[in-house]
This record gives C-alpha cells, sequence and structure tokens, in this order.
C-alpha cells in the first residue's frame, strides 16, 4: 500500500492524501481503507474502482505531523499497513521567511552578470569564482588569480572536460596542479595555485576553494569567465 501527499503546506491550507492498494494477484484490490493522522483515524472510505481512495485533511495545526493508511479489505491482496509519512504546516513566520528568501535570491539572480545555465563563474575583473545553481550562488565568492599578461584567460563559455586530483604540469616540469579541473580543451583549468602570482592561463584557487570546485564540478558543467584583469 502507498500513500501520496505534499511533503509541506501553509498555515490554514487543506491537503490531499492519496492511497493506492497494489497486488502482484489478478484483479482490483478492494474494500475499506482508514487514514491515520497523528496516530489517530482520521476517515475510512471503500477503495474505488480502480483500488484507490483519496482524503482531504484539513485543520492540523502548525508543525510537524506524521500519517499512514490501513487496509481492510480482501486479506489476498496483502499489505494492510502503509509506511508511515511525515508533513509539515508551516508557520506564517515560515511562510514570510521562505518568501523573503525566494525574493532575495531572485533579486541576486537578476544582478548576477553570469548566466544562469553556468555552474562556475570567473569574473577576472574582481578576481573572484564562484558556483551557483540556476543563477543563485551556492558556494563564494572566492578569491583567484588567472592569466598573466601574455597568457591571459579568455572570457567565453566553457564545459568542464575532465579531472585529475594530482595532476603535473607536462608543459611546465611537472609543475603540480592539485584539484585540477580542465574546462577549455587548451589546458586551462581551475587548480590550486598562487594568489598573488598570475598563472600561465589556468584559474588559480585557494586549496578549500579547490577542494570545494572539486567535489562540486562534473564534466558537461558549464565555465563562464568574463571581465578584464587589472593586472
Amino acid at each position: 500500500m502507498f500513500t501520496k501527499a505534499a511533503a509541506s503546506i501553509g498555515t490554514g491550507e487543506s491537503v490531499k492524501v492519496s492511497i493506492t492498494v497494489q497486488t502482484p494477484n489478478p484483479g482490483v484490490p478492494f474494500g475499506d481503507v482508514t487514514l491515520v493522522v497523528d496516530g489517530a483515524g482520521y476517515a475510512t472510505a471503500t477503495l474505488n474502482t480502480a483500488g484507490n481512495m483519496a482524503f482531504t485533511v484539513k485543520g492540523l495545526a502548525d508543525g510537524d505531523h506524521s500519517y499512514y493508511a490501513k487496509f481492510a479489505g480482501n486479506p489476498s491482496f496483502l499489505a494492510n499497513q502503509s509506511k508511515a509519512k511525515s508533513l509539515h504546516v508551516l508557520s506564517a513566520a515560515e511562510i514570510a521567511a521562505a518568501k523573503k528568501q525566494k525574493e532575495e535570491q531572485a533579486a541576486a539572480a537578476a544582478a548576477n552578470p553570469c548566466p544562469a545555465t553556468a555552474e562556475a563563474c570567473v569574473d577576472l575583473t574582481s578576481n573572484t569564482t564562484w558556483l551557483q545553481k540556476d543563477g543563485v550562488v551556492t558556494a563564494g565568492p572566492f578569491k583567484q588569480i588567472a592569466g598573466r599578461n601574455g597568457h591571459r584567460t579568455p572570457p567565453g563559455t566553457y564545459t568542464v572536460q575532465w579531472k585529475d586530483i594530482d595532476h603535473l604540469s607536462k608543459e611546465f616540469d611537472n609543475a603540480p596542479m592539485p584539484y585540477s579541473i580542465f574546462f577549455n580543451g587548451e589546458g586551462m583549468a581551475f587548480h590550486v595555485g598562487s594568489l598573488s602570482t598570475p598563472s600561465h592561463g589556468c584559474v588559480h584557487l585557494s586549496e578549500s576553494a579547490a577542494k570545494t570546485y572539486w567535489d562540486a564540478l562534473q564534466p558537461g558543467d558549464v565555465v563562464y569567465i568574463y571581465g578584464s584583469p587589472q593586472y
């Protein structure tokens, strides 16, 4: 037996709880089901011709609640009780806080020069970088240093191609590039490096930021680089 309902509702709202009785046996389950809310029977009804039933639960107080369903029909249809599930009724304060957070995220996304499709953003002008999801910053901003004069990191849209946690640069005498995340097909990558000395094109991060990027970014993720370095 399965139940389905929203995980949360607002204060004063009702919630629909759907119940389905399934069976490996031929035929359609029949009989009565009871919805139990917070340990007490809330309502009982007979399954419809498809073996389903739905109840509308009203008047729940703010806070956490639990519910499950009991089947009192033909025993050949197995389960007589579903697993208990949780439902949270949001208080007015919680609703207001969620609305404020959503508005703040929308405002931040609107002011974000990095496209919402990008998972990693690099601002060459301010020497910062951050991770995001759907335009909302999820980590950072972190300090970064990119390519020096003559080896500038080119602005553009790229995708993560491959990763190497203990990479050594063949081009620069096996120089260590820990937590390398390559993104442009020409050897440029995010990796641990000096935050005071510009690179030969890579984006240098602190070790802690590089670990965060390593855990978050996967091949195929979009990297967006913009701006102009001031060094």
